[in-house]
């Protein structure tokens, strides 16, 4: 089986090696020209250089056409932000696509549009009330949901949550279950849209919970934590990501265990600059390798470097019992790394142990 990975930038790197370690054929295709070192002999890329996209947004469907037919792929997978035009192309093709829409990259990044989505759904939308703020997501296959899951996350680049926001400076994720409040009072009221939408992946709502009611504050598709939700999962992620996509029977499943990651990057990180000096990443070995999600690397010789595209290096993963588990696996492959200037959060599960009790104190983790 052949694997199409169009990632908008370094986003979809450390997926397509997963995929690649599992045995089969993975080809790496980055839209922005800047990216083009990324991943450089750590996956292999196609010849066609064009772009799939032009300056309005639209898709090139002769360019798309061009990509496909040299690479033949059977399973295509997005990565990165505004590519929902050439996915929604790529599908009318009969070819298998993991990943959001054009629909779903309005409701991600449109806040106007998603408040009026949520209104449509019955998602109360926050107003500013005070509560504690998590993800509740699951998996979409165009049919049903499956593999729910809830996260902390800290978006806030440096640690006591200073800084600016990055997406996910480390999170905190566990599965749930479907019927659970946190699943049916936030993502759970999407599904009657969603099963109007051509979109096939992982969607989640951040939400503020307080003890009588769950507000909604957003969407996002293009999962932030999908370094964690790799982790926790015990099966092919191949096989998952075509299930995904095909409505098929999902056949590994989640671990009850909980899963942490935590973001690595170089200055000056993260603000993005027109280039970057070239940093050694020592410490990579076979062992740790799998709970390295790579973002902005490629490889030199017999090592590893960044890519010079935005020095956000990678996400560190690690399962555990316990959220405290989880930290001290992330921080010793962390101590096993020698990256010079390395920035990371050293705060990972801090709001998590407050949080978590008081949702257990409200009935939310039953």
């Amino acid at each position: 089986m052949t694997l199409l990975f169009i990632s908008r930038r370094e986003e979809g790197l450390g997926l397509a090696m997963r995929c690649l370690s599992e045995g089969y054929s993975v080809i790496f295709y980055t839209e922005d020209e800047e990216a083009a070192f990324v991943g450089n002999s750590l996956v292999d890329k196609p010849s066609f250089c064009k772009h799939l996209l032009n300056q309005r947004g639209e898709c090139v469907a002769s360019n798309v056409n061009q990509l496909l037919s040299e690479v033949k792929p059977d399973l295509v997978i997005f990565s990165g932000q505004g590519l929902g035009k050439v996915a929604d192309y790529i599908r009318e093709q009969k070819i298998s696509v993991f990943s959001g829409s054009h629909w779903t990259d309005i409701l991600s990044t449109n806040k106007e549009y998603s408040r009026d989505v949520m209104k449509r759904v019955g998602i109360e939308r926050w107003k500013g009330e005070e509560g504690i703020r998590i993800e509740c997501g699951f998996w979409w296959d165009g049919l049903k949901p499956s593999l729910p899951f809830i996260v902390w996350n800290e978006n806030r680049f440096m640690t006591n949550s200073l800084g600016p926001i990055v997406g996910s400076a480390s999170n905190i994720v566990h599965c749930f279950h479907l019927h659970s409040s946190l699943i049916l009072e936030s993502v759970g009221k999407m599904e009657p849209l969603l099963k109007k939408s051509k979109f096939r992946g992982i969607l989640s709502t951040s939400v503020i919970v307080t003890k009588n009611k769950i507000y909604g504050i957003s969407f996002t598709v293009d999962s932030p934590f999908l370094s964690s939700l790799t982790e926790l999962y015990k099966g092919s992620l191949t096989n998952l990501l075509l299930s995904i996509s095909n409505g098929y029977k999902i056949e590994g499943e989640m671990t009850t265990d909980y899963s942490l990651s935590l973001l690595l990057s170089i200055p000056p990180f993260p603000n993005l600059p027109s280039t970057y000096k070239k940093v050694s990443i020592k410490g990579i070995n076979s062992s740790n390798l799998r709970h390295l999600h790579l973002f902005d690397c490629m490889r030199n010789g017999e090592g590893f470097e960044n890519a010079g595209i935005s020095g956000k290096l990678m996400m560190v993963s690690a399962r555990g019992r316990d959220a405290g588990e989880c930290k001290k696996r992330v921080m010793k492959t962390v101590s096993n790394l020698e990256i010079e200037d390395v920035q990371y959060r050293t705060d990972p599960t801090k709001r998590f142990s407050i949080e978590e009790s008081k949702l257990q104190e409200w009935c939310y983790l039953i």
